[in-house]
């Protein structure tokens, strides 16, 4: 599956899973006024009963309205009146959506923390994936691993000595193992933390079936509720979404816990970061470099002059010089707005703050890698690309000022190429 195919999925699996609790807490309003509609129906029968002597009346409540031979028993009169004991059932309604609300609140905040980590770096991912393809195609296959392969339409005896010759030669290898270590780096960052995605899904829609049974609750079993209900009935549908409640606010926090128990254990595993922090620190060719190698000394001041040099052979080694640059300058080029976008993409923030059991936190490890390419790859590529253009343009101007009949020759050949 690519990068982009996941991090899609995961933010549609990130949105399924607020949509959930969103939902959940939406239908929780209209649930409470239609069983509070339904307290409102109910009715019980009230009987006045006379003996028709001196020992008064006896009033008393039932459900069903006396059958017509009961009126025999004695003088009867009968009305339809609000059930006596509705306050007990809005009371029981009034508790069991005030849990709800509490619960749905713990709920929607823990949904969006959980929902925040993987949303936020599937956007990161999308920010470096976009870099890392430039890259590729423009810096890391462009750049050679040997000098021979730079196009060029000049002449290769402008060097003074072997050793210049030999130190651009270790510096375009060096330039071009740091290129493949980079593109490397953020390739692998990229498939680990798709990998760590990937991972998370089968949470993200556990915790989105988590609020199903009590969804049915409210759009099932309080939007079917018969017109004529019962007292004992309408405490029984209350008892039944107590337990629904309960037992979701059981199942979500297991759920967490076995979520931040289970990224405790594995993300570290997953991101592997360490050692993709140690491949940058490798690529340098110094322990000073940290990073991307700086080039190696070129030594322009070294050699002798072989005596004048006739002004078309000067041209065309200049030219071989001139090419060189033009090319060190143009990978420069390319790789510093990369590290500029590198350099201001966002920190990734303090990951799962509201999950329990989960005490591994990597982001701070991940916006120090991501740090560490932006700054110890992609701008010390960058500049030390063209410090490769600046060494060569220092060497090709010493060897023609030095092979040139007279300085008036060095400086036409100079400016022909190069400019004032």
């Amino acid at each position: 599956m690519s990068i982009t195919t996941t991090i899609s999925q995961i933010n549609q699996a990130c949105e399924d899973l607020q949509d959930a609790y969103q939902d959940l807490a939406e239908e929780a309003l209209p649930a409470y006024d239609r069983l509070n509609s339904s307290i409102g129906r109910l009715t019980q029968w009230e009987v006045m009963v006379s003996s028709g002597g001196y020992g008064g009346a006896t009033t008393f409540y039932q459900d069903s309205k006396p059958r017509w031979w009961e009126k025999f028993v004695g003088v009867i009169t009968v009305g339809e009146v609000p059930h006596p004991d509705a306050d007990k059932a809005r009371d029981a309604a009034k508790v069991l959506f005030g849990d709800i609300a509490t619960n749905d609140d713990v709920y929607s905040a823990r949904s969006e923390d959980i929902a925040s980590t993987p949303k936020d770096l599937g956007e990161i991912m999308g920010e470096w994936l976009g870099i890392v393809d430039v890259f590729d195609s423009q810096v890391a296959q462009a750049i050679p691993s040997s000098t021979a392969y730079i196009p060029t339409s000049g002449g290769l005896d402008g060097w003074r000595s072997p050793r210049a010759s030999s130190g651009y030669e270790a510096t375009a290898s060096s330039q071009n193992s740091a290129a493949e270590t980079t593109a490397e780096v953020v390739r692998a960052l990229l498939e680990n933390c798709a990998g760590f995605l990937e991972h998370l899904k089968s949470s993200l829609v556990a915790f989105a079936t988590l609020t199903m049974d009590q969804n049915r609750f409210y759009s099932e079993t309080l939007t079917s509720i018969p017109t004529e209900i019962s007292l004992d009935a309408v405490l029984g549908l209350i008892e039944t979404g107590a337990n629904i409640v309960n037992t979701l606010k059981e199942a979500e926090l297991k759920q967490a816990e076995a979520m931040g128990s289970d990224l405790t254990s594995t993300i570290t595993a997953l991101l592997n970061i360490s050692a993709l922090d140690g491949q940058i620190t490798r690529m340098g060719e110094t322990s000073g470099d940290g990073g991307w190698p700086q080039p190696a000394p070129m030594d322009p001041a070294h050699g002798g002059s072989n005596g004048p040099a006739a002004r078309d052979e000067l041209s065309y080694n200049t030219q071989y010089f001139k090419d060189h640059i033009d090319f060190w300058d143009g990978i420069s080029e390319t790789m510093t707005p990369l590290g500029q976008q590198a350099t201001g993409i966002p920190e990734l923030p303090v990951m799962f703050l509201r999950l329990p059991s989960f005490s591994a936190n990597q982001s701070t490890a991940l916006n120090s890698l991501g740090d560490r390419v932006a700054s110890d790859c992609l701008v010390k590529g960058s500049t030390a690309t063209a410090t490769v253009a600046t060494k060569l343009g220092e060497t090709i101007r010493s060897y023609v000022r030095t092979e040139a009949a007279n300085e008036a020759i060095a400086n036409r050949i100079i400016n022909d190429h190069f400019g004032g």
